[in-house]
């Protein structure tokens, strides 16, 4: 039988910081721990950017849908702003611009109220521009985002007469 003689105090703190150097627990929570906060922020600026575009997706449906309103009926503005904002109902603050006109089917010498109709060789077609708009703000901010997205659509369509 062979006999080893006894560790020393220098030889068992060499083997210890051995075992911990090779040794993998706890690194991935310590990793994690180190990740998390700035995959919070990732997360809470795609759902920022996200929601900007779905309110702006809605803003541009919004003027479509009162365009839509207003070619059947130009002579109601009420009319068409109201379709615009039933467009938008997850927009609170839309804000909603209703113009018609006229101009010649070329598109050339526009006339804003037709009391005067539009001298050309061509058809003379009414229209109805709808523009709506709005701010959305961001729910978290981050310095390298803006504080405020202003947001606008713009539909235009012949009218129906």
């Amino acid at each position: 039988m062979t006999m080893t003689p006894p560790l020393t105090t220098r030889h068992r703190a060499s083997l210890l910081a051995k075992h911990l150097r090779l040794d993998q627990c706890g690194s991935a929570l310590i990793e994690t721990a180190l990740v998390s906060p700035l995959l919070v922020l990732l997360f809470a600026g795609a759902i920022d950017i996200g929601r900007v575009c779905y309110v702006a997706i809605e803003v541009s449906n919004a003027a479509q849908a009162g365009a839509v309103y207003g070619s059947q009926a130009p002579e109601d503005s009420t009319g068409i702003a109201s379709a615009a904002q039933v467009g938008a109902p997850d927009v609170s603050n839309l804000n909603v611009a209703v113009s018609t006109g006229c101009e010649c089917s070329d598109g050339s010498s526009p006339v804003v109220n037709c009391t005067s109709t539009p001298v050309c060789g061509h058809n003379v077609v009414h229209y109805v521009e709808v523009d709506t708009s709005t701010t959305d703000y961001p729910i978290i901010l981050v310095n390298t985002l803006p504080a405020s997205f202003p947001l606008s659509g713009k539909a235009r369509m012949r009218a129906a007469y």
